[in-house]
């Protein structure tokens, strides 16, 4: 039987934590009352706009609220923090593809985007909302991080608090414990705590398993349906903040097929999965010319374009197109020199004929051809392409010496004598 003395302290911790609540809603309710008494001075007394102050709870983000109340939205456009494919999801779901990516990915989608699907659960969870299988396969790719040394930075995140604390418990037992959070700045988070936070590497612990998957609730099932379910703009947020932390590389381990997640957080993870097989048809950054600093950002741009988006199987986007030997293939008698062109773009569409547009970022140091080398534009009209140019103003002040760089109206008549398109 417990001591009298132990019980008597027990319940005065009890009657102090209640206290302690009581206080902190008499504060919360003061503080209210005198928002509404400053709103009533200083915005309006009318009824209905009052009602906005019922958004201002503890239930409700400052943000939120905020928001809620704004007399002109508006956000960035530009996303410095990872490549388009690291952004792919919340671009597509949250943005309506607004966002214009600075980052240019100069390595391989592989490197990126990663999926490890883990066949057996390796022990038996401790609780319904863990996944020891997951946290080991984590563990285990953040100790290859510590024998690669690349310099990153790591976090996880996980949809249950369980997990986390799962994870807590196995990395601070870990021989590496020191390295993880000193060197790879290691941060452990959920989907509601990562918030502002962002690393190198992100790995995803979803912990659903074929026989057991709770992900339910902590996502929305439909984000058509944000107003209709209940704390569904919570729930959207939750895929928008916790699925844009990444810098370098995403890494989900998975304890289930990708098709067996439902909801919007399987749509999400079947984005990253279809973006992954996309980006395997683009061109790597390291096909264009090396001296030209421009050329990656211009292959970034285009494959931002809706039309790659749409289009795509029906491009053919070719970096640093020999045009001489391909003419020389056409024409054993062709006799101009081999040259090359920055960007070949060619159009198949489903009816119609084919279309070919060269595409020169008209820097002029960079290219073996001048401007006035009237061979050049044969060899392009021979072809029957297109050739616009992408120049920076900068371009215009630095022409090569005893060259005059020639006027944007002669340029633009200069591609029109050379296209048949």
């Amino acid at each position: 039987m417990a001591d009298p003395g132990v019980r008597a302290s027990n319940r005065l911790k009890q009657f102090s934590n209640v206290k302690a609540v009581q206080a902190r809603s008499d504060t919360n309710r003061e503080y209210l009352n005198r928002l509404e008494t400053t709103f009533r001075r200083c915005v309006s007394q009318d009824a209905a706009k009052l009602v906005k102050l019922d958004r201002f709870n503890i239930r409700t983000s400052v943000l939120e609220f905020f928001e809620f109340i704004s007399n002109y939205p508006t956000q960035l456009l530009k996303h410095f923090r990872g490549y388009k494919e690291l952004i792919s999801y919340s671009n597509a779901a949250f943005y309506k593809r607004t966002l214009q990516v600075m980052k240019i990915r100069g390595k391989a989608i592989d490197d990126v985007i990663r999926f490890t699907f883990l066949s057996e659960l390796a022990a038996p969870e401790h609780s319904r909302n863990t996944n020891e299988a997951e946290a080991q396969a984590i563990l285990a790719e953040l100790r290859k991080l510590k024998s690669e040394n690349r310099g990153l930075t790591a976090g996880i995140i996980t949809p249950h608090t369980d997990q986390q604390k799962l994870l807590v418990d196995l990395i601070g037992k870990a021989a590496e414990r020191e390295f993880f959070y000193e060197t790879l700045k290691l941060k452990i988070m959920t989907f509601d705590t990562c918030q502002g936070e962002e690393r190198d590497v992100i790995f995803y612990s979803m912990v659903a398993s074929p026989t057991r998957d709770r992900l339910w609730g902590v996502f929305i099932k439909d984000l058509d349906s944000i107003d209709l379910e209940e704390d569904g703009k919570i729930k959207a947020q939750r895929l928008n903040v916790g699925f844009s932390r990444a810098k370098e590389c995403v890494h989900f381990i998975l304890s289930k097929p990708i098709e067996g997640y439902e909801g919007a957080v399987g749509e999400a993870l079947r984005k990253f999965w279809t973006v992954c097989e996309e980006a395997r048809q683009e061109r790597a950054v390291n096909e264009v010319d090396a001296r030209s600093g421009r050329e990656p950002e211009v292959l970034n741009w285009f494959y931002q374009t809706e039309f790659w988006k749409t289009e795509r199987e029906h491009v053919e986007f070719i970096p640093q197109f020999e045009l001489g030997k391909y003419l020389k293939q056409l024409d054993p008698q062709y006799e101009h020199p081999a040259y090359r062109v920055d960007f070949l773009l060619r159009y198949r569409p489903v009816k119609g004929r084919e279309q070919k547009l060269v595409i020169e970022y008209d820097g002029f140091q960079e290219h073996s051809w001048k401007v006035t080398d009237t061979a050049f534009y044969e060899s392009i009209g021979s072809m029957s392409a297109a050739i616009p140019s992408l120049r920076s103003t900068s371009d215009y002040a630095r022409p090569q010496p005893n060259q005059r760089a020639p006027s944007r109206t002669n340029w633009s008549r200069r591609s029109t004598t050379t296209s048949n398109t």
